[in-house]
């Protein structure tokens, strides 16, 4: 191994290996640059473990059996995966990367890590929650408790956005371990491919509570009954949630307006994106919405909800229009805005492309990976 080589031990859980090994993701850039990259993650529920190899082995991917325990409709995959601390002693490392937070499949790896002297990056990935009262209690409750030990254990903690730094501190980490690095984009794949269709507003990602998806169809709904414009929705994607939106979608007599367009290969996301001019995310909590950057990277008019982790990407009305979360009028006013000033629309696209080009391409937060990882390492 050369003295600049690292050999990086990435453990994310709900690994989505379409991502980790397209061209310009974290994976493949460390690989390019010499570095060894092992991903460990479940292999969504099959009873074998699989093994991945890329880039002339430097990044190996290991999808192991796990048993979800997430609540069903309310929140996303909780599994529970129990051979990752056997995967990383066996292929050795110099940095873990742990990526999934309110888990207890990454306490045994970190302490292994402890125990081989190797230096912990926990990323934590948004600090809040707001599903539901019984939802929220046990996640913050496991946040303090569980969360907290591994913050204790950890070299550095990586959060997203500035809010959550603050809000993190609160919950004992010490400031001092604490470093934004904010979710990156590839900026070449992701891209404006056409200037859209005015009156299609387009969603993806997982259909489940606290999107605001709810909200969504409610606004189409307004814009169509109200404002007199002839919206259109498309959501990409999918998940638990889908049946209920469904149902609601019929009751409002949308079915013609509403399209379902269900899972898409990653690399097909930015074409469905830009059949639409605007781009709406009225989520109710988040940790830095890839599908918000996917979005302003393809140069569209995002309208997006005013909370920590997207007021983080979005200044209002320069790159994009923020509103009151759970406030539909407000979303239907700033959809219909946009869709009635065709200025304003290509502007804020304009300016949001530019933003994701300056501080958000993959390769800039690739660089502050690496150079974390030698800090860590004292090189």
């Amino acid at each position: 191994m050369s003295e600049r080589e690292i050999s990086i031990a990435i453990v994310p859980i709900t690994a989505d290996v379409n991502y980790d090994l397209a061209p310009r993701s974290p994976a493949s850039l460390l690989a390019e640059r010499g570095h060894r990259v092992t991903i460990i993650g479940w292999n969504g529920g099959g009873r074998a473990a699989r093994l991945i190899r890329a880039h002339g082995g430097r990044v190996s991917i290991y999808l192991l059996p796990g048993l979800d325990v997430g609540l069903p409709g309310l929140t996303w995959p909780v599994p529970l995966v129990l051979g990752v601390a056997n995967v990383l002693k066996e292929v050795g490392f110099d940095v873990l990367w742990i990526y999934k937070h309110a888990n207890p499949s990454i306490i045994p790896p970190v302490l292994l890590a402890r125990r081989m002297n190797k230096p912990v990056v926990f990323v934590v990935q948004g600090v809040r929650c707001n599903i539901n009262p019984i939802v929220n209690t046990l996640y913050y409750a496991y946040l303090r408790s569980f969360d907290k030990m591994v913050c204790d254990m950890a070299s550095k903690v990586v959060v997203l956005n500035k809010s959550d730094a603050i809000l993190i501190q609160r919950f004992g980490c010490p400031a001092e371990k604490i470093k934004v690095i904010p979710n990156g984009i590839d900026t070449e794949l992701f891209r404006p491919l056409r200037d859209g269709d005015p009156f299609l507003v387009v969603w993806h990602g997982r259909l489940v509570r606290g999107k605001g998806l709810e909200d969504l169809i409610k606004a189409i709904h307004i814009l169509r009954r109200h404002h007199g414009l002839k919206a259109r929705l498309n959501i990409v994607g999918d998940g638990p949630l889908k049946p209920y939106l469904m149902e609601m979608v019929r009751k409002l007599r949308l079915k013609e307006h509403v399209s379902f367009v269900g899972w898409i290969p990653y690399a097909e996301i930015p074409r469905f994106i830009c059949r639409g001019a605007i781009y709406a995310f009225p989520s109710f909590f988040e940790g830095m919405p890839w599908a918000v950057l996917e979005a302003m990277a393809c140069g569209r008019a995002v309208v997006a909800s005013n909370i920590p982790g997207i007021k983080d990407i979005i200044d209002d009305e320069v790159d994009g229009v923020l509103v009151r979360p759970g406030n539909i009028h407000s979303l239907a006013d700033a959809i219909a805005m946009l869709m009635e000033d065709e200025d304003l629309r290509k502007r804020l696209g304009r300016n949001a492309r530019s933003k994701m080009l300056k501080h958000y391409d993959i390769s800039i937060i690739v660089d502050k990976i690496e150079r974390t990882c030698m800090e860590l390492l004292g090189r």
